[in-house]
């Protein structure tokens, strides 16, 4: 696993796998067996996303908001107390 490592998957499948390694060394066969099991149970994760929630009007910015916006991603936004 790496950093690019989807945590959906490494929480799910991988690492009770290597719990299940470090509990038995010997059973490699058997744990890459559970690890396909699991691979293919959680459909390898690449199933679209189930959005429960309302649905969300997209507009354009305007020109004040899409300056607010670059603003915030840029970081240069102050705090004004």
């Amino acid at each position: 696993m790496d950093r690019d490592t989807r945590p959906d998957f490494a929480s799910t499948v991988m690492i009770p796998s290597i719990q299940e390694f470090i509990k038995n060394p010997n059973d490699v066969a058997g744990l890459t067996k559970k690890i396909e099991d699991r691979r293919k149970r959680d459909n390898d994760g690449k199933k679209e996303i189930q959005n429960e929630g309302d649905v969300v009007e997209r507009k354009v910015l305007n020109p004040w908001e899409s300056y607010i916006h670059a603003l915030l991603f840029a970081n240069e936004g102050a705090y004004v107390n």
